[in-house]
């Protein structure tokens, strides 16, 4: 799930292989909404992930299982490009001015991909684990994260510089919880969210621009585990 930064418009992937999108009333809702103004059909297999642009209204992009990851105009409902990715996309995301995206792969490969040219524009190895993992931009910084496991399934993130690949800037253990993590960047305060699948809590992260680069700040408890999150854009807070 993820909300427009634009409209007040919810997008969904599920595993039936469609992304659609919800609009919410103007008024506010009444009723629970059980029907979507916008259907998006096209992939193969379950959606796996999605992100809307975040400089142009309507442009959303999914991952899915059948290894791809497809560009969809959401007004227009139609498909404008599509990636043939090395295998299953594990989560999306745009930079900030929409110019790049952001896949970590099942192969244990970061892709960085340009919405003006065919295939991968760079590419890094990921992490040892055959978990999920996923990457976020932390473009107000000029770097990226990445969120995994390594192969004795302790929970990891490395800390990337998009113009030197070779190497993570950063690499650190967190902890041994089996749960997939879901991350979230806030660049208005350089904070990185991390709330784990049937975790009860969510690890809060301060990134800074030099070393160490990540300073665990404090984490969340909560009373019963979690699924998933998903982020309101600050526009539509009170």
């Amino acid at each position: 799930t993820a909300f427009s930064p634009f409209i007040p418009m919810l997008a969904t992937g599920s595993e039936d292989c469609y992304a659609k999108c919800p609009i919410f009333p103007e008024a506010g809702m009444k009723e629970g909404i059980d029907e979507a103004n916008v259907t998006l059909e096209g992939h193969q297999k379950k959606v796996t992930d999605l992100a809307w642009h975040k400089t142009a209204s309507n442009i959303l992009a999914t991952a899915s299982a059948d290894n791809t990851v497809k560009i969809w105009d959401v007004e227009a409902q139609a498909e404008k490009l599509t990636y043939d990715v090395d295998d299953n996309p594990y989560s999306l995301d745009w930079n900030a001015n929409g110019s790049q995206i952001l896949v970590p792969t099942k192969k244990k490969m970061i892709h960085i991909y340009d919405p003006r040219q065919a295939g991968a524009a760079q590419t890094t190895a990921s992490f040892g684990g055959g978990k999920q993992s996923s990457a976020r931009w932390m473009d107000n910084l000029g770097l990226f994260v990445a969120c995994g496991f390594s192969s004795n399934s302790m929970r990891k993130y490395k800390v990337f510089d998009p113009r030197a690949l070779e190497k993570a800037l950063v690499t650190k253990d967190m902890d041994q919880s089996a749960g997939v993590m879901i991350t979230y960047y806030d660049p208005d305060n350089s904070v990185l969210y991390l709330g784990g699948k049937g975790d009860a809590g969510i690890k809060y992260f301060e990134a800074e621009k030099e070393k160490p680069y990540m300073h665990f700040l404090t984490e969340f408890r909560g009373s019963s585990p979690q699924k998933g999150l998903c982020f309101i854009p600050t526009v539509a807070m009170d």
